[in-house]
């Protein structure tokens, strides 16, 4: 458990690691955005993708549910980081491969994201990184019976509104 959350700590270093890119580059970032926005959505498709195919065995409709209450809820709050913190732990949870691509995307989700925050550095990383942290709660209890429900919610949160 303890290699998961270091490993899931190493995502989450990508929004660092792009603050510190954003401030040697400081010059590039305002060209460059539409570059960065493309590569959050990327890394945020792949992802959903990778959910998609993890769970097309077991579809049901509660399923089709969590996907769209997570949709929902991303239309009217900010929860971007919440949602790749949830789809990192439910996926460690189930110790399934899908973990260590989500990890992947995260990191580079992270990298644009901290590009283009550099300057709110110490309250754009704070907030993110606790709303990544968050569901590692998941990683305490048995997951195993509702874990398909929480990457549905996450996947459906990762295509919502930025």
């Amino acid at each position: 458990m303890l290699n998961y959350v270091a490993i899931a700590i190493l995502a989450l270093l990508g929004l660092t690691a792009g603050v510190v890119l954003g401030r040697i580059a400081s010059d590039e970032i305002k060209p460059g955005k539409k570059y960065f926005d493309l590569l959050q959505r990327i890394a945020s498709i792949a992802i959903v993708i990778g959910i998609a195919l993890e769970l097309s065995q077991s579809l049901s409709t509660y399923l089709i549910a969590s996907f769209i209450a997570g949709l929902a809820v991303s239309l009217f709050l900010r929860i971007r980081y919440l949602a790749l913190g949830i789809a990192v732990f439910a996926s460690a949870s189930i110790q399934s491969q899908l973990f260590l691509f989500i990890c992947l995307a995260t990191f580079l989700y992270g990298l644009p994201t901290g590009s283009l925050i550099y300057k709110r550095i110490s309250k754009g990383i704070l907030i993110r990184s606790l709303l990544f942290l968050i569901p590692a709660i998941i990683l305490f209890f048995d997951a195993s019976s509702y874990v398909n429900y929480l990457l549905a919610f996450a996947a459906g949160s990762l295509l919502g509104k930025k």
